[in-house]
């Protein structure tokens, strides 16, 4: 692809590991086609704050952030605790 050398991954899949939300949707059409053969976490991912909503069950992991290697995860165990985690989003 670069340089005339031929690539391992297509365009496509170079395209769908680009962005969060696309990789998101393409994970999400394997899971639909394949049900029990392609097992997924629910996630869900929110621009900010005050579009947090979560409607999963508890525990829940957050992530703030684009940070790796575990940096910027965090535990709640119940809604008061995400109610705190919440609060300190806000402040970010």
């Amino acid at each position: 692809m670069f340089a005339g050398v031929p690539g391992v991954n297509s365009p496509k899949a170079i395209f769908n590991f680009s962005e969060k939300a696309v990789l998101q949707a393409e994970l999400n059409r394997l899971h639909r086609e394949h049900k029990d053969k392609f097992l997924m976490v629910p996630q869900s991912y929110f621009s900010s704050h005050k579009e947090f909503f979560y409607s999963h069950k508890y525990p829940a992991v957050l992530k703030l952030g684009t940070a790796h290697a575990g940096l910027g995860k965090i535990k709640a165990h119940d809604e008061k605790q995400l109610d705190d985690v919440r609060s300190l989003m806000s402040m970010s």
